[in-house]
């Protein structure tokens, strides 16, 4: 079974085209399993950087929570548990960029993921978004992020 991140990130990858998620994110759109635990680096995710300049390109970066249950909504007889699981969508690019670009892409996952409905889910909710951050492990890389809430009954035929 693919992971809630991995299908948010093939959903993305769909969107192509002039100002949409691919054209902006030159760098690519990941997930942990792409990068391993160190994350985004030379090494780990060569194509993320600019080969001439060696500065990292417009990328996104999705990760996912663990799955948890929504106290009170459960129906023990057909073993039914309402839970939810929140994917963080971490957009980052060169520090002396600046945020416009990171700017929209979060635009863009808004325009593509809210009211989304993944097969078997229900739609996608923004929860939270944080702008002007910096990412010290990156070089002070520009960063923005994104967290959505989706929710799901739990059964026994759609084990999450």
């Amino acid at each position: 079974m693919s992971s809630h991140a991995k299908l948010i990130k093939d959903y993305l990858a769909t969107d192509t085209g002039a100002g949409k998620w691919n054209t902006i994110l030159t760098g690519g759109t990941f997930v942990y399993e792409d990068a391993g635990r160190f994350g985004i680096s030379r090494q780990s995710l060569a194509s993320a950087y600019d080969t001439t300049t060696g500065l990292l390109k417009p990328c996104s970066m999705i990760r996912e929570r663990s799955l948890v249950p929504i106290p009170g909504v459960y129906d023990p007889n057909k073993k039914l548990a309402g839970v939810q699981v929140m994917i963080e969508i971490y957009v980052l690019g060169d520090g002396d960029a600046g945020y416009d670009t990171i700017d929209a892409a979060l635009a863009r996952a808004y325009y593509l993921l809210q009211g989304h409905r993944l097969t078997g889910w229900f739609d996608c909710q923004l929860t939270a978004r944080f702008n002007r951050l910096r990412e010290a492990e990156l070089t002070d890389a520009c960063k923005g992020r994104a967290d959505y809430r989706i929710v799901s009954a739990l059964t026994s035929a759609n084990p999450g």
